[in-house]
């Protein structure tokens, strides 16, 4: 018996070390994309193995993978079922059920026919292939392939383009309303495509936050280093600081007949309103700190209360004509049990966002202690929709914290500690 014959054994086995992925595999369908099935059947895949070896069996697949005839070099290539191979190599199954390819592999092949083999082969793939954000990945490949080999893009009326929404039982309209919306996050750093995948909204709502006022104008990489200003200067947040505790006091120490009003347990405020409070306090502190600075350039600065829009705080005098409006705005949020239950709610202010500067202010249960930084945040760490974004403190921090010119700690710091981060309060 020769090698062959004891690698590939006569019940239509295929020993897995001999087999290598398809090179455009990969592409098509990125192993991070479909992670959560691929773990689904994995397990399917063990559980079928420890059934089959009761029976003298050495694979754990029920559907046969497809393996191109034609060697290249010492391996096997894949046509069909990389992930019941990847499964098998990670169980360490030492044979996978197969069969050959009625064609041979082609190196040579166009990419666009190298994909439609590809997808041909894997149509009874675990997938849900309707997916948006999947479907608009494929359909980019294909689109790029397509123009490769015919030196033009598809085309709505085009046979290939209905095909492709067919397949996915997707309408021909609604493709077209995917790729838009799919354009329309790339150039404006949002997620309205992977909400629309993972059904936290429609696509009507999708359209529907698209129309929203995003900030207009290109982004500016030499934007103010707001940093250095405030390092330069410190009397800018010294004096935004007192300001902010003599004018929540003021809130705090209003009474009823003695009864302190906003923290009451029977008349009180919510604490998401005083949460706001201390935000716009914050904001006209700031904007006032700002003004008072001797910096001319800031002499302008302005909150939003005559023109009502995105910003918090912007500077007139640092805008330059087509670029985005120079701006830091103000989040404040209630420190929950822990830094991975701390939310700061932005609104419409972290939808669409190219990276600039925000205060975050996060408040304890009684308004007495403070944590207060300056960091730079855009688009892609603020989660939620349109006007109901929010940002996590503990995924800010995993994120950020090797990363020290993108914040600043002002009041309070951020620390790791044996098990969850911890923020340091400051008496306020």
């Amino acid at each position: 018996m020769n090698k062959l014959e004891e690698l590939i054994k006569p019940d239509n086995c295929i020993e897995v070390s001999l087999l290598i992925d398809h090179p455009k595999n990969a592409e098509l369908n990125p192993p991070e994309d479909n992670e959560e099935e691929y773990q689904n059947l994995k397990e399917d895949i063990r559980r079928q193995w420890i059934a089959n070896s009761k029976k003298g069996l050495e694979y754990g697949n029920t559907d046969a993978i497809t393996v191109y005839k034609n060697k290249q070099g010492k391996f096997y290539l894949l046509r069909a079922g990389h992930y019941r191979t990847r499964a098998h190599r990670e169980l360490g199954i030492p044979f996978i059920k197969f069969e050959w390819s009625d064609e041979d592999y082609d190196p040579n092949e166009d990419d666009f026919t190298q994909f439609h083999n590809l997808e041909d082969s894997n149509s009874a793939a675990k997938r849900n292939e309707s997916q948006p954000l999947r479907v608009v990945h494929k359909y980019n490949i294909f689109n790029d392939a397509y123009y490769k080999k015919f030196k033009r893009y598809l085309k709505a009326s085009d046979t290939e383009y209905k095909n492709f929404c067919d397949k996915r039982h997707i309408q021909h309209k609604d493709m077209r309303k995917f790729l838009n919306v799919s354009d329309f996050d790339n150039a404006n750093g949002t997620d309205l495509l992977k909400q629309i995948s993972d059904g936290d909204i429609s696509l009507g709502q999708a359209e529907t936050q698209m129309k929203a006022d995003i900030p207009k104008g290109k982004y500016d990489e030499n934007r103010r280093n707001f940093y250095k200003d405030l390092k330069d200067n410190p009397q800018i947040m010294e004096f935004a600081i007192d300001q902010t505790k003599k004018h929540m006091k003021h809130y705090f120490d209003f009474s009823y007949n003695g009864r302190k009003v906003l923290l009451d347990k029977s008349i009180g405020t919510e604490t998401n309103h005083i949460t706001g409070m201390l935000s716009n306090t914050f904001n006209s502190a700031a904007v006032h700190a700002f003004q008072e600075s001797g910096l001319p350039e800031f002499a302008d600065c302005t909150t939003p209360q005559n023109q009502q829009n995105y910003f918090d705080m912007s500077f007139p005098s640092l805008c330059k004509p087509g670029y985005l409006i120079e701006r830091i705005e103000v989040k404040a949020g209630a420190f929950g049990k822990d830094i991975t239950d701390t939310l700061v709610y932005g609104g419409a202010g972290g939808f669409g966002v190219k990276p600039h500067e925000y205060f975050i202010l996060i408040h304890d249960n009684n308004f007495k202690s403070m944590f207060i930084m300056m960091c730079t945040l855009d688009a892609s760490d603020w989660k939620g929709r349109q006007n109901k974004t929010t940002l996590s403190l503990s995924t800010w921090w995993d994120k950020y914290k090797d990363s020290p010119e993108k914040y600043e700690f002002i009041m309070g710091s951020v620390r790791d500690s044996n098990k969850t981060p911890q923020i340091v309060f400051e008496d306020f």
